[in-house]
């Protein structure tokens, strides 16, 4: 994670003082996520979903509907909060894919420079937003930046962009991994594309009902043979500590999934999973994907990031 749609920067941010590192727990909670993936020799993904975070946070500057605070201001009639809170007075998320991301072209810059300092600060091989690609030509921009970036580090294309494929800013292929939050797709998927969801609620919830490990598994399986790969939120306290659903999972996990519970390494559980990978696509596919290699340079670029990179990121073998 590295902003949600609550406008809280979990880096050392360059552009905003409403971060993790000036305030609230004082750390820098990226650049230790960053550490700790690069000692254990894993890739490092990062989430932004500042994008949406304009049209989210409309409410702020309204006010209590109900008795005994009726009429009682919100925090974002507060001056003293107002670059927390945003100035959207006009564009409230309506539940369509329109009202997710603002037109506000103040709003599209400063999303630009703040997610340029989490991708210079931190160099993820993996970003992710919630939503399409924003703002039109500000979105491409930033993801130029982000595969350039790349490039430039380690001399070929080396990053992967996630977003979603639902109307709310653009999405491709050619540039893109899909990402469904909260499903599956019907069927398998001739491009690498990936589900994310949690064991329970995003966030700890004392109603909430938590998935089991043999649904987890599953879930796991289904997704891995259409082509996709599974992002799962493990639910924890505000402390850090794991509630007992989430750690009763990651117990299991760790000693071997039930349904495999004869295979003894690592490695055997790793090739029953890559298993139940789909086949190669039919050659009608692998025909056009040679034609559509001889477009332009950029799109060659970026089909190597969603095709290539992702393959290595969890994607086809």
């Amino acid at each position: 994670m590295g902003v949600h749609h609550d406008n809280f920067d979990l880096w050392r941010s360059k552009h905003y003082r409403w971060n993790a590192v000036a305030m609230g727990p004082k750390r820098d909670i990226v650049g230790e996520g960053k550490a700790a993936a690069t000692r254990r020799g894993l890739r490092f993904g990062v989430s932004e979903h500042l994008g949406a975070s304009y049209s989210w946070w409309y409410p702020n500057h309204l006010y209590d509907q109900f008795w005994p605070k009726l009429g009682v201001a919100y925090d974002g009639a507060d001056p003293r909060y107002v670059d927390l809170y945003h100035t959207n007075r006009d564009e409230p998320f309506i539940n369509t894919p329109a009202s997710w991301y603002t037109t506000n072209p103040t709003y599209h810059a400063l999303w630009f420079d703040r997610i340029r300092d989490l991708i210079d600060s931190y160099q993820p091989d993996l970003l992710y937003s919630d939503g399409g690609l924003p703002f039109g030509e500000v979105g491409r921009s930033l993801l130029a930046h982000f595969f350039n970036s790349s490039m430039a580090r380690t001399g070929k294309l080396d990053a992967v962009y996630n977003c979603k494929d639902t109307g709310s800013g653009a999405f491709s292929t050619d540039w893109a991994v899909q990402d469904v939050e909260r499903g599956v797709l019907k069927g398998i998927n001739p491009h690498a594309w990936q589900t994310d969801t949690s064991n329970g609620d995003w966030f700890f919830n004392r109603t909430d009902t938590y998935k089991t490990t043999d649904e987890v598994v599953a879930m796991l399986a289904d997704v891995v043979s259409k082509n996709g790969n599974l992002l799962l939120n493990v639910v924890m306290h505000g402390d850090g500590s794991l509630p007992a659903e989430s750690d009763r999972l990651l117990t299991v996990w760790r000693r071997g999934w039930p349904p495999m519970a004869r295979r003894s390494t690592v490695r055997a559980r790793g090739r029953s999973m890559a298993r139940v990978r789909p086949p190669p696509p039919p050659a009608r596919l692998r025909k056009e994907r040679v034609i559509r290699r001889r477009t332009s340079a950029s799109r060659r670029r970026a089909r190597r990031c969603t095709r290539s990179r992702s393959a290595r990121l969890g994607g086809r073998p």
